[in-house]
């Protein structure tokens, strides 16, 4: 066989089996290619954490609802004893 007759014969078993690929791919994936999105509530804030009158700032991590991970960003910090937290009582800290 001829070289372009070769080179004709190569390029249309290429352009084949690239076809079939993807078209397998469509087949077999049941419409998505990447998969299914999986919808999460997941945020993140900062808040400080007080005992009397040290406090601790943190990372709270939350999904859907539910704190997953709460990681210090700060050392203690010590106020003196007349100190009294201003915030409102933190009941949950994810909502």
């Amino acid at each position: 066989m001829n070289t372009p007759g070769r080179l004709l014969l190569v390029s249309l078993l290429i352009i084949s089996v690239l076809a079939l690929g993807f078209l397998a791919g469509r087949f077999f994936s049941q419409g998505s290619v990447t998969g299914e999105v999986i919808a999460t509530n997941e945020y993140m804030w900062t808040t400080a954490i007080c005992q009397n009158t040290r406090c601790l700032d943190v990372l709270i991590t939350c999904v859907n609802g539910e704190v997953t991970s709460i990681e210090p960003v700060s050392d203690f910090k010590e106020f003196n004893e007349s100190w009294q937290d201003p915030r409102a009582n933190l009941s949950r800290y994810c909502a």
